[in-house]
């Protein structure tokens, strides 16, 4: 852990790193500091990106938008905006952290760590689920988006970095999941989701690389 929180060249680090050297870093926000260290265009857009899908959602469906269901589409297309993040997050973990497989984490505290990752990600939308709608709404948008985020990325454990199939599963799975929503059955989802990323990272996640 220390050997990760520096740098070999002190010189090229940003203001980030230089302002936050002394801070204890979980082994969960090292993906979230190499985002805002060398991926804040690409954070900016995605976060412009949700912005516009929230508004557009909302925008359309606006003699419905009560309706919990308007907000589950909406979390959908936000959580497939953040497609690329998710992406990215396999590929700095097989770049710099391919030695965590060998580190002393339970199955459930590596997944949870994935959860904490995405949810510290997911702070702008999640300051917006609380401030429009009940919490217990918010809470339950909040475990969908999140079981949607873990589902895409256990995914890339069994395409192993194939992007065209990646995009390919996403879309059918934007259709799955849509359809479900429109149904009502956001609470399914969660538990849904989740057990299917569950089996898919206990199966798969130290296979990844043989």
């Amino acid at each position: 852990m220390r050997m990760i929180n520096q740098l070999a060249d002190g010189s090229r680090q940003s203001l980030l790193l230089k302002m936050s050297r002394r801070w204890k870093k979980p082994f969960f926000s090292l993906y979230v500091f190499h985002v805002f260290d060398r991926m804040k265009l690409t954070y900016v857009f995605t976060k412009v990106l949700s912005w516009l899908i929230i508004t557009a959602v909302f925008y359309l469906f606006a003699d419905v938008s009560h309706d919990v269901r308007v907000a589950g589409i909406a979390i959908l297309s936000i959580m497939m905006a953040h497609a690329i993040i998710i992406y990215q997050e396999h590929i700095f973990e097989e770049k710099y952290l391919a030695f965590a497989r060998s580190m002393p984490y339970s199955y459930g505290q590596r997944f949870f760590n994935y959860v904490k990752t995405y949810c510290a990600l997911l702070i702008p939308e999640i300051i917006w689920l609380f401030a429009r709608f009940s919490p217990l709404i918010a809470v339950e948008l909040l475990l969908v988006g999140l079981s949607i985020a873990m589902l895409f990325h256990t995914l890339l454990y069994h395409l192993r970095l194939d992007m065209d199939k990646y995009l390919q599963w996403l879309m059918g799975l934007f259709v799955v999941l849509f359809w479900v929503i429109l149904y009502r059955l956001l609470w399914v989802l969660i538990p849904l989701n989740l057990g299917i990323a569950w089996l898919i990272f206990y199966r798969k996640y130290y296979s990844v690389g043989h």
